[in-house]
C-alpha cells in the first residue's frame, strides 16, 4: 500500500509537472505564432487560441492524465485574458470549456455534462477568465501610462538638452517650434506679442486674446475653438512670446495635446528665466569691471601723466631759473630729459588711446601682405632709443612666409613687448627675436634676460593695468602694453603666450602666435610699413 501511493504520488506529480511544461510551450508558442497585429484584434485571439489549445491537448494526451489537458485549456485563457480584456477572455473561456468537454471529457464528441466536476471546471474558467481580465486590464492601463509617461520624459530630456545650448530669448523660441514641430508634427512657429501676423480676422482675434489674457486660445482650447489654429502664450513676466500651431496637412491629428505643449512651455519659460538671469549677472559683471577700469584709469592717469610732468616741469624750471649759471652741458641734460619725459608721456597716451579704441570694438584691421622680416627692422628701429647697453639678436627660418596682417598693428604689438623686454634686461644682456613656422601659424618670439614672471602671473600680466609685483627696483610701467599687444593679436586670429626660459628663474619668453594666409600672393609686397609710423 505504501509503494503504491508513493507511486501514485510520484506519477502525479510528474504528470503535473509535465502539464506545467506544456502550459508555458503553449505561451511560447502562442505568442511566437502569432504576430503581433493579431494580439492586437481581442476576439480574433480568443477565438484562435482554445483552437490552438486543442492541437497541442490532442497531441499530449496519450501522456497526460485528462485532468492535467485542462491546464493547456486554462493557460489559453490566461493568454487571451492577459493580452485582451473581460468579454474575450469570456468567450475564449467558453470556447475552451466547450472544445475540452467536447474532445476529452466522456462521452467524447459529445457536449453532454454528466459530472458536477465539468460544471465546477466551467465555473472555475469563468472565474478565471474574469479575475485575470481585470488585473490585464490594469496591467495594460499602467504598461500604456508607463509608456506614455516614459515617452514624455525622453522628450522633456531631449528639449532640455537642446534648450540648455541656448544663450538668448531668440535661440530658445526657436528650439522650442523646432521641437514641436518634430515630436507633435504640427507646424509651429513664434509671434511677438504684439504683431500682427497675416491671419484671417477670426483667428488673429484669437492670437490677441492668447495674448493679453496668457491663456491658450483656438483649436482644442476652451475660447475660439473653432479656430484651425491653437495659439499658446509663452510667458515671462508678461507675456514674451505667442506659438501659432496649424495642422501640416488636411489628414493629420490636430489639435495635439495641450498637456504636452504645456510641458514643454514651461521648460522654455524656465530657459527664457536662466537666459534673463545669466544676461543680468553678465552686465552685472560687465559693470563692474567698467568701474574697475575706471579707477584703475583714473588711478593710472594721476600717477604715470604726473611723473613725466613733474620731471619736464622741474627740468622746464630749472632751465628758466638757471639758464645762465647752467653749463652747457647741463643743459644739454635738462634738455634731454625734457624730450625723454615728453616721449615717455607720448607713448602713455597712446596706449591709452590704443585700448579705449580696442575696448570699444572701433579697431578695423586694415590687412596688407608684408614680412615679418620688415615688422622686426621697423621694430627695431623704434626700439635703439630705449636701449641701455642691451643687444638684440634676430635669427629664424629662411625664407619666412607672408603675412596676411595689419603691419601697423602687428608692429605696435611686438614694439610692446619688445619694449617690456628691455625694462627688465639688465645691462649688457642680449634679447633675442626667434622666428619659425608651425604648420599654418608662424611663431615669434621674445627671449629677455630679465628675473622672470612666475607662473602664476603669466596669464594675469596680459590684464590692463597689471604689473609683476618686483619691489622697489621695478621699473615704471603702466600696465597696458601686454594687454594691448594681446588685444591686436586676438583681433588677428592668433594669441600671445608666455613660457620660462631655459635657465630656472631668469628671463621669460613671449611668444606670438599669428595664423599664415591659406594662400600666399603671386606678387612680392610692397613695404609700406615705415610709413605708418
Amino acid at each position: 500500500m505504501v509503494i503504491s501511493h508513493c507511486h501514485d504520488s510520484w506519477s502525479t506529480r510528474v504528470t503535473q509537472c509535465a502539464g506545467g511544461i506544456f502550459s508555458r510551450f503553449l505561451a511560447t508558442l502562442t505568442m511566437n505564432l502569432f504576430p503581433p497585429q493579431w494580439l492586437s484584434h481581442p476576439y480574433w485571439l480568443a477565438l484562435t487560441t482554445p483552437i490552438l489549445a486543442t492541437v497541442l491537448a490532442a497531441a499530449v494526451a496519450s501522456y497526460l492524465p485528462i485532468a492535467n489537458v485542462s491546464l493547456i485549456y486554462l493557460t489559453a485563457v490566461l493568454l487571451t485574458a492577459l493580452h485582451t480584456h473581460t468579454t474575450p477572455a469570456i468567450l475564449c473561456s467558453l470556447i475552451s470549456f466547450l472544445t475540452y468537454n467536447f474532445f476529452f471529457m466522456s462521452p467524447r464528441f459529445t457536449l453532454e455534462m454528466i459530472h458536477q466536476e465539468e460544471i465546477l471546471t466551467v465555473c472555475f474558467f469563468l472565474l478565471i477568465a474574469l479575475v485575470v481580465g481585470r488585473i490585464g486590464g490594469r496591467l495594460r492601463q499602467q504598461m500604456q501610462l508607463l509608456h506614455s509617461n516614459d515617452k514624455m520624459l525622453h522628450h522633456q530630456l531631449q528639449l532640455a538638452q537642446q534648450l540648455s545650448s541656448c544663450l538668448s530669448q531668440q535661440a530658445v523660441l526657436d528650439c522650442l517650434c523646432q521641437h514641436i514641430n518634430q515630436v507633435l508634427n504640427v507646424n509651429c512657429q513664434h509671434y511677438p506679442p504684439d504683431s500682427l501676423p497675416p491671419l484671417e480676422p477670426a483667428a488673429l482675434s484669437a492670437f490677441q486674446s492668447a495674448a493679453q489674457h496668457a491663456q491658450p486660445c483656438g483649436a482644442g482650447a476652451s475660447s475660439f475653438s473653432q479656430s484651425p489654429y491653437l495659439f499658446f502664450p509663452v510667458q515671462g513676466d508678461s507675456v514674451i512670446s505667442v506659438l501659432m500651431l496649424s495642422a501640416k496637412t488636411e489628414a493629420s491629428p490636430f489639435p495635439p495635446s495641450t498637456i504636452l505643449i504645456h510641458t514643454f512651455v514651461q521648460q522654455a519659460e524656465q530657459a527664457l528665466r536662466q537666459c534673463a538671469l545669466m544676461n543680468s549677472l553678465q552686465q552685472e559683471k560687465m559693470n563692474n569691471e567698467r568701474e574697475m577700469l575706471r579707477s584703475a584709469l583714473l588711478s593710472s592717469v594721476s600717477h604715470d601723466l604726473r611723473t613725466p610732468l613733474a620731471t619736464m616741469i622741474g627740468s622746464v624750471s630749472t632751465l628758466q631759473a638757471f639758464h645762465q649759471q647752467l653749463s652747457v652741458d647741463d643743459q644739454q641734460e635738462l634738455l634731454t630729459a625734457i624730450l625723454e619725459e615728453a616721449k615717455r608721456l607720448n607713448r602713455y597716451v597712446q596706449n591709452l588711446l590704443d585700448m579705449t579704441r580696442l575696448g570699444h570694438g572701433e579697431l578695423k584691421l586694415e590687412r596688407d601682405w608684408v614680412t615679418i622680416e620688415d615688422i622686426i627692422n621697423v621694430t627695431l628701429k623704434r626700439s635703439k632709443p630705449l636701449l641701455q647697453h642691451q643687444y638684440i639678436h634676430v635669427t629664424g627660418v629662411q625664407p619666412t612666409p607672408l603675412l596676411y596682417v595689419h603691419p601697423a598693428l602687428i608692429e605696435q604689438a611686438l614694439f610692446n613687448v619688445v619694449e617690456n623686454a628691455i625694462k627688465f634686461t639688465p645691462k649688457d644682456g642680449v634679447i633675442e627675436l626667434q622666428t619659425a613656422q608651425q604648420e599654418d601659424t608662424l611663431l615669434l618670439s621674445v627671449i629677455d634676460e630679465g628675473p622672470g614672471i612666475p607662473e602664476d602671473e603669466r596669464e594675469q600680466i596680459f590684464d590692463m593695468f597689471y604689473t609683476v609685483s618686483r619691489g622697489d627696483c621695478k621699473p615704471p610701467g603702466t600696465g597696458l602694453g601686454l594687454a594691448i599687444s594681446q588685444s591686436i593679436l586676438r583681433a588677428h586670429g592668433g594669441f600671445i603666450e608666455v613660457t620660462a626660459s631655459s635657465a630656472p628663474n631668469t628671463g621669460a619668453t613671449f611668444v606670438f602666435h599669428i595664423p599664415l594666409p591659406t594662400q600666399q600672393p603671386i606678387e612680392e609686397p610692397v613695404d609700406g610699413t615705415d610709413s605708418d609710423h
